[in-house]
């Protein structure tokens, strides 16, 4: 679904796929920069994934390849959902969570949107499923690998800024629950 009819729909660039456009020719020439500001300053991320995925399949600047790399990345939503059902409720909660990401109309048509703001959904979910993982196990690597995502994350998309919030609800959850005791 994510790519399916990937040329016509959506089917016409507005004004930000230009400037986005624009502002990945730069990069793809060896301009390197934090923010884009053809682009009124938006984070990097966005930018630095599309030309890696161009640079990596030898493809041109144009509008459908720029929606493939959008949609490529949003199909990252499955596993992540996947993962955090999973570590919430089982196996079962983690393939329906996946299976409503997969064929869901909002996470699909976000994907093919070829804009900044679909890159921040599937790094959330990965950083709820590291916290959840981290409250049920306790381990570091858990909460490392929640950090690595919030620090990726921040580079997406202005309101994953809530996403860090997360981090002392999950801490406060864990001072609260019995199973911890001697081990907080």
């Amino acid at each position: 679904f994510h790519f399916h009819d990937l040329a016509g729909v959506p089917s016409n660039p507005v004004s930000d796929h230009a400037e986005e456009m624009l502002d990945l020719r730069e990069l793809l020439d060896g301009r390197h920069g934090i923010y884009f500001f053809g682009n009124l300053g938006i984070a990097p991320f966005h930018f630095y994934w599309t030309a890696a995925f161009l640079e990596l399949l030898s493809l041109p600047v144009h509008y459908v390849w720029v929606k493939a790399a959008t949609a490529a990345f949003g199909l990252l939503l499955v596993p992540a959902l996947y993962l955090a059902g999973a570590e919430l409720g089982g196996v079962g909660l983690g393939l329906a969570a996946a299976g409503f990401a997969a064929w869901g109309k909002w996470p699909v048509s976000l994907a093919r949107q070829a804009q900044e703001y679909d890159y921040a959904i599937p790094i959330a979910a990965f950083v709820l499923w590291a916290l959840l993982r981290w409250l049920r196990r306790g381990d570091r690597g858990s909460l490392l690998a929640a950090g690595v995502a919030i620090a990726i994350g921040l580079a997406t998309y202005t309101p994953f800024r809530i996403v860090p919030v997360l981090v002392p609800l999950a801490v406060l959850a864990a001072l609260s629950d019995r199973r911890r005791r001697g081990r907080r």
